[in-house]
């Protein structure tokens, strides 16, 4: 008979079995900025609660300044590619920097079609959200940040 876990254990055993060729931003903290050059969201990542074939899922805690702080979603571009075909390799001095080699023509064909699926994914939830005014206030506005090539 199988034994049953919390999803939350779960969710960690498989984190850690799978996660072993991506380096997650747990313990980062960074600024969201305005525009106008000034802060609009301080922002911590809490833990890893799940990846995917193109991204990984972090809980983060938002301090917009009102409190109290929020604890959100925040899913980053990060695809779990076959290291003998792409590597991926976080910038040391900016973790949020995210770099990708690949070793030929058609790996690099792949990486473009992986980050313009995930960009494409971000505005359709754009334009649901634009679509229809009462979803608004049930769904969370994704917030798009462009780093170089990197996006979360």
């Amino acid at each position: 008979m199988d034994t049953l876990i919390s999803q939350e254990t779960g969710i960690n055993q498989n984190t850690s079995e799978k996660i072993s060729k991506r380096t997650s931003l747990v313990g980062e903290k960074f600024n969201i900025i305005s525009m106008m050059g000034e802060v609009k969201y301080e922002v911590e990542v809490k833990k890893l609660i799940g990846q995917g074939g193109s991204s990984l899922v972090y809980e983060v805690e938002v301090d917009d300044t009102y409190p109290p702080k929020m604890k959100m979603i925040m899913k980053e571009f990060y695809p779990n590619y076959d290291e003998e075909k792409i590597t991926a390799e976080r910038n040391p001095l900016n973790r949020l920097e995210l770099y990708f080699d690949p070793v030929d023509f058609e790996s690099e064909d792949r990486i473009k079609k992986d980050r313009n699926s995930f960009i494409d994914a971000y505005s359709k939830h754009i334009r649901i959200l634009d679509m229809d005014p009462y979803l608004e206030s049930r769904i969370v506005r994704p917030y798009r940040v462009e780093i170089d090539s990197s996006y979360l």
